[in-house]
């Protein structure tokens, strides 16, 4: 299976048509305006879901995020996460994902790795 397939399992989403949204930053570079725009892609395409990375120092990261997206209007069981892993894993839920959103300036420079 290739990417996109492996990350929809890994969801539990294998089969369905659900665009996988990844943002895969830590959570320290989500502004509350960047949050925002998130939301409103997810409002735009609702069966839309947003792949997070539950980072192991960021514990409460995910639950405060759902919380937020329900604030903004958004089904929490819409933020979904996969657990953090090797780097190799990490490229792979990025290859997985249909749409990759990045944070803004200044606390980005353009890509992952």
């Amino acid at each position: 299976a290739g990417p996109r397939t492996a990350l929809a399992q890994r969801l539990g989403v294998a089969g369905e048509d659900r665009p996988l949204l990844g943002a895969l930053n830590k959570f320290y570079k989500f502004t509350p305006g960047l949050f925002d725009a998130y939301c409103h892609v997810l409002k735009t395409h609702p069966s839309a879901l947003l792949v997070l990375v539950q980072y192991r120092h960021y514990r409460e990261g995910i639950a405060t995020l759902r919380r937020e997206a329900a604030l903004r209007g958004v089904s929490p069981a819409r933020v979904v996460s996969v657990p953090e892993g090797s780097h190799a894993e990490f490229m792979q839920v990025g290859a997985g994902s249909d749409i990759f959103l990045d944070t803004t300036y200044p606390l980005s420079n353009g890509h992952t790795t």
